[in-house]
């Protein structure tokens, strides 16, 4: 390796480290990329000559010397350099650059490959190889007029920059960079010297372009790079903002901007410049229309206003747009800043929110349904309460076979039906403490499912797939099965004629943020019920509604609206979840998710009689006659239960309030039995009457009866020796019974 080629590989060296340490420091520098371009061009421009005065041979030389056709490329990088430096880059995307010194370019590159037309064939002197003379031509003379003139106008252009910039760090740099183009051209020449009088003396122009990309790189190193001015700020701000910053012309033409816009929209910088604004934005904004079009409005500056822009790639995103129209002294319209955020997370986060809001609304509004309906229920099962007693009193005293005795059969039967209207009522008031007991939601599905095949069309299928080893959950046998039994029975009712019902178990595990579109349920292991029909379906309105208590879509006389509320209801007192999924013409799915504990499930067993069902056998009491002490403020069923009561043989004493039972119990508490007590009384409740009666004596027989189903407190007076519980409305079968027992103990 001669003396030559060592200076050439320094050359590649020193311009590839200046590239690499201005571009590491600020690569969204527009300035720097084009600096390390021009710095890389000039290193390959070294290699190229290295390998040429090292070639063996006229062949190898010959490859080498094809590879110096690149040179009008490396001079457009510096004439881009020197537009940015001088910050006329603009001039950049106007067809006079393509016409005046791309095209260009690209004809003398081909014409340098193909014939050596410009630099000549290669020449072989002592110190390696050189390219020879060119032939003396239009083309030859052409290229040369068109290189001296591009370096001219670039000297020209920094020396104006020097004296005209605004800022002394500027005029430095540029200092700086005329300097190493008044070296490159000077070296440049020499070169052309040589060339012409073949002084055999190779290329000077490696090491002159290392010498001018170093003192470049030390100008931006040291006056650009690390000195902090306003307008250096400003840009540094504006790069690295993460809000989109759009500077559009008075044409509507995006002439800058930042990287946030490049990565919000998914363009690229070349891609975005130039484009017009419109583009951008979904349907037109009429405020950036009529500032462009030169119209008066009230408003030149608009914030925070939603608009809708298009990336890239045709997806749409909402961003939060502010504008502000720049004038000139004449107040005409030069062009609009435009600075936008992307608020997509924000929409879907305000989404959920107002989903979870309007959840919570529908909660609050069924929780006072719910009240009102159990205060509903419990009055209603007063009133039955003394019907049933009436009926059943006038049950003994006539003939069963009489026609007035099919009569009370009716109003028996009425009554039953009047008690599983309360029952649902209460189901959705969510009155009280369910009786708690572990379930199988295998077992029950199969229990329900036998009544239901009994009882509905032949055309309708049901289909059962149950998941192996689910976990028992707990909660009140009853209710559940109830919840099951109307949800299936929504089902059947949606087919017109045939159709498909769907019954699956699994078990689910919910994280946080399902369990929060579920009403914010507890995160944890579930059991989930569904039940898939293929029958009508419901619209969106329905699906809304479908919860609320009476709403039905039902003819009238074929459903009450309660069969879905109170299932919800129950649901939730099961600290459980309920969802609808619905398409008009394609079916229902209603999922059902019950907390589930580690307990595994049991053998299945039959299922015990109902203890207050109408359907017992006709009893007498078992014990002779006891004193009855009945403690309630509805006269109605007062006076029935009285006339039940003594029916039976017992001595009846009737309070109509607490503070009359105290007084009753204190009078004849030796001849009362048994205290039949009800919960909701005026002035003093149920449960207050019950520890005052335990003062006056520990061992009294108490038995709790209410319109309501079984508590909190109903639990809690069970604890403290109450001897039982009856929910009105209850026959005469059932209390004697239960008298029976309670007198025994």
């Amino acid at each position: 390796m001669n003396i030559w080629a060592f200076l050439d590989l320094f050359s590649i060296i020193s311009c590839v480290l200046v590239a690499e340490l201005v571009y590491s420091r600020n690569p969204k520098d527009p300035l720097n990329r084009s600096f390390c371009v021009l710095a890389i061009a000039l290193g390959f421009w070294a290699f190229i000559q290295f390998g040429f005065s090292l070639s063996r041979s006229y062949e190898e030389a010959l490859i080498w010397r094809r590879l110096l056709a690149a040179w009008p490329f490396i001079l457009i990088a510096g004439i881009s350099f020197t537009l940015r430096l001088t910050e006329l880059d603009w001039f950049m995307k106007t067809r006079w650059f393509d016409a005046s010194i791309v095209l260009p370019a690209v004809v003398f590159a081909i014409l340098e490959f193909s014939g050596h037309l410009v630099l000549g064939p290669p020449r072989e002197f002592t110190v390696g190889w050189v390219p020879g003379t060119a032939p003396f031509s239009p083309i030859s003379v052409s290229a040369m007029v068109w290189f001296v003139g591009n370096i001219v106008v670039m000297i020209f252009l920094v020396a104006r920059y020097v004296i005209s910039a605004p800022e002394s760090q500027k005029r430095s740099h540029a200092r700086f960079y005329f300097l190493a183009l008044v070296i490159v051209g000077g070296v440049t020449m020499v070169d052309e010297v040589t060339i012409v009088f073949s002084l055999g003396i190779p290329y000077l122009n490696p090491i002159g372009f290392a010498v001018g990309a170093v003192c470049v790189g030390y100008a931006m190193r040291k006056y650009k790079m690390f000195s902090l001015t306003p307008m250096t700020a400003a840009e540094s701000i504006i790069s690295t903002m993460d809000d989109m910053l759009l500077l559009v012309d008075k044409g509507g033409k995006i002439i800058t901007a930042n990287n946030a816009s490049h990565d919000t929209l998914g363009y690229r910088e070349i891609d975005l410049i130039g484009q017009d604004a419109s583009v951008l934005f979904a349907t037109p904004w009429t405020w950036l229309n009529d500032i462009l079009c030169g119209q008066e409005i009230p408003n030149r500056r608009v914030t925070d206003t939603e608009v809708t822009l298009v990336k890239k790639d045709t997806q749409s995103i909402p961003v939060s747009l502010s504008g502000t129209a720049i004038y000139d002294e004449g107040d005409k319209i030069q062009g609009v800043i435009l600075i936008g955020r992307d608020i997509s997370e924000r929409k879907k986060a305000e989404a959920e929110k107002a989903e979870l809001e309007a959840m919570y609304e529908q909660s609050q509004k069924l929780e006072s349904i719910g009240r009102l309906a159990g205060g509903v229920a419990h009055d209603m099962n007063n009133i039955l309460g003394a019907i049933l007693a009436s009926a059943s009193f006038v049950k003994e005293e006539i003939d069963n076979a009489s026609v007035a005795g099919k009569s009370i059969d009716d109003i028996l039967s009425a009554c039953q039906r009047g008690r599983d209207l309360t029952l649902n009522l209460l189901g959705f008031a969510r009155r009280g403490k369910y009786v708690k007991s572990d379930i199988s939601i295998n077992h029950l599905v199969t229990e329900t499912v036998a009544i239901l095949r009994r009882t509905i069309s032949k055309r309708i299928g049901v289909r059962v797939n149950l998941e192996n080893g689910l976990p028992l959950f707990e909660g009140d046998r009853g209710q559940i099965q109830s919840v099951l039994m109307n949800i299936c029975i929504n089902a059947v009712d949606s087919f017109d004629t045939a159709g498909e019902v769907s019954i699956e178990t699994r078990r689910v595990c919910l994280d946080e943020k399902r369990s929060a579109k579920l009403g914010g349920i507890k995160s944890g292991n579930y059991i989930q019920l569904k039940v898939v029909d293929n029958g009508t379906g419901m619209d969106a309105y329905t699906m809304r509604n479908a919860f609320e208590p009476f709403f039905t879509t039902k003819p009238i006389g074929k459903g009450t609206g309660l069969g879905l509320a109170m299932a919800y209801g129950v649901v939730t007192n099961h600290k459980g979840a309920i969802t609808i999924e619905s398409e008009l013409g394609k079916g229902t799915t209603i999922s059902v998710y019950f907390p589930s504990t580690d307990r595994p499930t049991p053998t299945l067993r039959s299922k015990e009689n109902e203890e207050n069902s109408f359907d017992h056998p006709a009893r007498r009491d078992g014990v002779d006659g006891a004193g009855i002490l009945l403690v309630d403020d509805e006269p109605l069923f007062q006076s029935s239960t009285k006339r039940l009561l003594t029916k039976m043989g017992h001595e009846v004493f009737v309070a109509d309030s607490g503070y009359e039972a105290l007084d009753l119990y204190g009078k004849n508490s030796e001849k009362i039995a048994v205290i039949l007590l009800d919960m909701i009384m005026p002035g003093m409740d149920g449960k207050e009457v019950f520890y005052k009666l335990k003062k006056i004596n520990p061992n009294a027989k108490i038995l709790i009866i209410s319109g309501f189903d079984k508590d909190d407190n109903v639990d809690r007076l069970l604890s403290h020796g109450a001897h039982g519980y009856l929910q009105k409305p209850f026959n005469m079968q059932t209390l004697s019974k239960e008298l029976e027992t309670i007198i025994r103990r």
